[in-house]
C-alpha cells in the first residue's frame, strides 16, 4: 500500500515509499528478510496488452530488462509502526489513453 507522505517527484527524481505485504515469502521465490542487498529483476514493455480489459489478453515480450540491487538497511526504520499507519489502499483510477 502506498504512504503518500513518503511519495513525491520532482525535476530530478522521484520517491515512492510503500507498504510490501505478503512481499517476503518462504518458498525460496522471494529474497530474505534478512538480505542486506538484494538483487530484483525488472522488464519493459512499451507495447499495451492486446485487450487492456482482459486479464488473460497476450501481451508481446519484454523489449528492455535488467537487474536492480537495493541497499534495504536504509529502508529499516524504528519508526515502522508509524509509517504503517500511514499506508493506505490505492485509489483505483480509470486508464486514460
Amino acid at each position: 500500500m502506498p504512504i503518500a507522505n513518503g511519495s513525491y517527484v520532482n525535476s530530478t527524481h522521484w520517491t515512492y515509499t510503500f507498504l510490501c505485504s505478503k512481499c517476503i515469502q518462504s518458498d525460496g521465490t522471494t529474497f530474505l528478510a534478512t538480505d542486506a542487498a538484494p538483487s530484483l529483476g525488472w522488464v519493459l514493455n512499451p507495447q499495451a496488452p492486446a485487450e487492456r480489459t482482459n486479464s488473460a489478453a497476450s501481451v508481446s515480450k519484454h523489449t528492455s530488462q535488467g537487474q536492480a540491487v537495493f541497499d534495504l538497511s536504509k529502508a529499516r526504520s524504528s519508526q515502522f509502526d508509524t509509517w504503517k499507519s500511514w499506508a493506505k489502499p490505492a485509489v483505483a483510477k480509470r486508464f486514460e489513453a
